[in-house]
C-alpha cells in the first residue's frame, strides 16, 4: 500500500545542534536508504520547513545538502502539506509528540537502528491478505483514496457472472460493489472506471438463456425462430429445398441484438451500487477478453482522462500505483466479511512499467461492447 511521513522543526534542529558530524551522516544515510528508497512512502509535510535549518550550526553543511537533495526528489507535489495524514514522523528527542502515528527520533536512529529497521519494514507492508481481516483493508483503501484524484477497477470477469446467474457470487459482487461505493463516496473530486470484458461465448451463453427464459420483449422472436427451424430440418430430412435461409438468418440477427439489448440493461442494473459515485463502466469486446486476463485496482494521484492519458506516463511521473487482486474484485463474501484467498497486492515500479505498456499498447485501444455511467433512473413524477 502507500504510507506517508514528515518532519517537525526539532528535528532537524537536533540534525543541526545536537549531534556530532558522524551522527549526522548516519541519520542522513538511514533516511535514504531506509525512507527515501522506498517506492510506497511519501513526504506529506509542508515546503516551508525548510527555510531555516541549514544556514547555520555545527552541521550546517551536510544538513544543507541532505535538504536541498531531498526536496529535489523526494517531495512530489501531489503529497506535500498534507502532514495531518502522516503516518510516520519524526521529531526531536525531547519534543513530545501527541499525534497517533509512529514516532522516530535522531536517538532511535543512533542507538536501536536494528529495531527500527525492522519496526519501519512491518509498518509498510507492500500488501493485504484476507486474513489482516476487513478494518485493515479499509483503512489502506482509505489511505489510498486520501491522496487519489482517479480509480480504476480491472475485472473482466462481470459479464460471464450475469450470464451464469450464481446467487452467491452476485451476492458477493453487490456487497463488494456497494463497498467500493462507500469508501469512494467520501471523496467528492475521484473519478472512478470499472473495466470488464466480453466474448462471443458469453453472448451466445446469454442468448441461450433469454431464449430459455423467454422474457415477454421478444417472445414473438424466439416462437418465429424455433418454426423456422423446424421447418429447415423437416426440409432437411425430406430432402426438400427450405426457402426461409435469409428469413432465418435475419430473425436470428434480431434476436443476437435483442440479447445484446438486455445484457446492457442487466449490466446497468448489476452497476447500480456504484450509482452514488457515478462510475464510468466500460466493457472492452471480444478480443479484450484474452488481455484483460488479470485484476488490477488502478490508482492515479492526479487526474486521469481516459480517452486521452496514457498509463505509461503516469507510471513514468510516480502518479499511479497499480495493485494486482487475486481471485477477483468481489472482495466480499456474503456475510460481508472479506472472501478468503483474496490479496491485494502492490506492484513494483519496474513490473507497473511492464504492465502500463502493454495496457496502452494493447487494451486501450480495442474497441467497447458498451460504455454507461453506473447511475440510478429518476422515475417519471
Amino acid at each position: 500500500m502507500i504510507y506517508t511521513y514528515s518532519f517537525t522543526n526539532e528535528f532537524f534542529e537536533d540534525m543541526r545542534n545536537n549531534i556530532n558530524r558522524n551522527q549526522i551522516l548516519d541519520v542522513i544515510d538511514f533516511l535514504k536508504i531506509n525512507i527515501q528508497s522506498k517506492e510506497n512512502l511519501h513526504y506529506c509535510g509542508s515546503e516551508d520547513i525548510y527555510q531555516n535549518y541549514g544556514k547555520n550550526g555545527d552541521n550546517a553543511d551536510p544538513l544543507d545538502h541532505f535538504i536541498n537533495s531531498f526536496f529535489q526528489t523526494s517531495a512530489r507535489s501531489n503529497f506535500l502539506n498534507k502532514e495531518k495524514n502522516t503516518d510516520i514522523i519524526f521529531y526531536g528527542n525531547n519534543e513530545k509528540v501527541n499525534q497517533n502515528v509512529f514516532k522516530i527520533n535522531c536517538n532511535k536512529i543512533l542507538y536501536d537502528l536494528k529495531s527500527l529497521k525492522k519496526q519501519i519494514e512491518k509498518k509498510i507492508e507492500d500488501d493485504w491478505t484476507n486474513e489482516n481481516g476487513k478494518k485493515d483493508l479499509n483503512q489502506k483503501l482509505n489511505q489510498l483514496l486520501k491522496f487519489s484524484k482517479s480509480i480504476i477497477f480491472v475485472d473482466r470477469h462481470i459479464p460471464a457472472c450475469i450470464v451464469s446467474n450464481v446467487p452467491v457470487q452476485l451476492k458477493q459482487w453487490r456487497l463488494s460493489l456497494d463497498f467500493y461505493n462507500s469508501l469512494i463516496s467520501k471523496y467528492s473530486k475521484i473519478n472512478s472506471f470499472f473495466i470488464n470484458g466480453i466474448n462471443d461465448r458469453i453472448i451466445r451463453d446469454y442468448i441461450k438463456i433469454i431464449e430459455k427464459n423467454k422474457p415477454n420483449e421478444i417472445i414473438d422472436l424466439i416462437y418465429k425462430i424455433k418454426k423456422l427451424k423446424e421447418a429447415q430440418s423437416n426440409a432437411k430430412k425430406n430432402n426438400e429445398p427450405f426457402n426461409d435461409t435469409i428469413e432465418l438468418e435475419s430473425c436470428l440477427k434480431k434476436i443476437e441484438f435483442e440479447g445484446k439489448e438486455i445484457l446492457k440493461k442487466d449490466l446497468k442494473k448489476f452497476f447500480l451500487p456504484l450509482s452514488d459515485i457515478k462510475t464510468y463502466v466500460m466493457i472492452k469486446d471480444k478480443d479484450a477478453w484474452r488481455e484483460l486476463h488479470d485484476r488490477y485496482i488502478f490508482f492515479f494521484f492526479e487526474e486521469f482522462n481516459i480517452e486521452k492519458h496514457t498509463l505509461e506516463e503516469f507510471v513514468r511521473d510516480k502518479n499511479l500505483n497499480i495493485f494486482e487482486v487475486s481471485e477477483g474484485l468481489n472482495i466480499l463474501d456474503v456475510k460481508s466479511k472479506t472472501t478468503s484467498n483474496r490479496k491485494i497486492i502492490r506492484q513494483k515500479d519496474k513490473i507497473a512499467a511492464q504492465i502500463s505498456k502493454k495496457w496502452d499498447k494493447k487494451v486501450s485501444k480495442l474497441p467497447h461492447f458498451y460504455k454507461f455511467r453506473a447511475n440510478q433512473e429518476k422515475k417519471a413524477s
